[in-house]
């Protein structure tokens, strides 16, 4: 098969993708007015963990990205824990939306907050807050950060550059719609959009800014023991505004109706006032800081199925580099 059609191949495949992820969150969303989440949710890890089993390959691959990421991890049933925990969190996102729309009193009622003094202190400094964000399998942290005081903005992908634009653009329409109600919650990064002037303009009025770590790019970090490339738009945004960093995330708990927002301790480097020198080093310190939040709950990490493909990049581009000064 010739490259164009190896890209339409792909192209209709994404396509089938997209509708389908679009239908499984309609279907989610009927069976959630009918069944508590009591219920729905262990059903979806059923389920899940049949898909888990069910694709060899995947698993085999998986289990070994976990088992470079946590060596000191041997028990064959830890690391399929983790596993199966990594496919439901796909799946889990999804009812998480649905659920918290229908009774969002419920879920503000048994959030735990745990570190807000964190959050608190570098409010304090007036420069604005990054919050480093990792992606457990959750989708509603969003609206939780809204609800507990300060203007706070997202930056993520427009929907129109992602593999599953109506699918991603559901959800987000969701998360919206809970939210600011518009797309001010929103910094969007694609074609068109200044990320950077917005990004800038919110630290600069206090906001309190989120973006994912665990992105793929071209700065290399260590990560789980091993070179990874990760995006580092984050340590350009850092250095410009001179503001804070904090970890955040949100971590399921056995209730379905309770989460835990759990909120780190500043982020911590040696400023040199050197751009390169500095973004490395606050790069650095969010892949250590991201690998502490990981470890928190890793089976509700999804970004388990990227982690390989970041070692790999990083490898080619030191490899790259080496060739160079040769």
């Amino acid at each position: 098969m010739d490259k164009q059609g190896q890209e339409k191949k792909r192209s209709a495949f994404l396509a089938i993708l997209d509708y389908g992820m679009l239908a499984l969150y309609q279907v989610a969303a009927f069976v959630a007015l009918v069944l508590p989440a009591s219920i729905f949710y262990p059903f979806l890890k059923a389920v899940s963990a049949g898909i888990y089993y069910g694709r060899s390959r995947a698993r085999r691959n998986l289990i070994r990205n976990i088992s470079c990421a946590f060596p000191e991890v041997t028990d064959h049933r830890e690391l399929n824990r983790i596993g199966r925990g990594a496919y439901s969190s796909l799946l889990l996102s999804i009812p998480d939306l649905i659920y918290l729309k229908r009774n969002p009193q419920r879920f503000l009622k048994g959030l735990e907050v745990e570190g807000m003094e964190n959050l608190e202190a570098a409010d304090a400094e007036g420069k604005g807050v990054l919050c480093l964000l990792v992606h457990h399998g959750n989708a509603h942290k969003h609206i939780f950060m809204v609800a507990i005081g300060r203007p706070y903005r997202l930056v993520m992908w427009h929907p129109e550059t992602t593999p599953v634009p109506k699918y991603t653009r559901k959800l987000v329409d969701t998360t919206l719609a809970m939210g600011s109600g518009s797309d001010d919650l929103v910094i969007w990064v694609g074609p068109g959009r200044d990320t950077i002037k917005e990004v800038s303009e919110s630290l600069t009025g206090g906001q309190r800014v989120g973006i994912p770590f665990d992105v793929s790019g071209k700065r290399v970090v260590e990560l789980f023991g091993r070179p990874a490339a990760l995006a580092d738009g984050m340590g350009h945004w850092a250095f410009d505004a001179g503001c804070p960093m904090v970890p955040v995330t949100l971590l399921h708990t056995s209730n379905p109706y309770r989460c835990k927002l759990v909120i780190g301790e500043r982020l911590r480097y040696e400023p040199t006032g050197e751009r390169r020198a500095d973004v490395g080093a606050i790069m650095q310190a969010a892949a250590t800081a991201g690998e502490e939040v990981i470890r928190l709950a890793p089976e509700q990490w999804m970004s388990w199925f990227g982690l390989w493909h970041w070692w790999s990049q990083a490898d080619e581009i030191l490899a790259a580099k080496r060739a160079n000064r040769v």
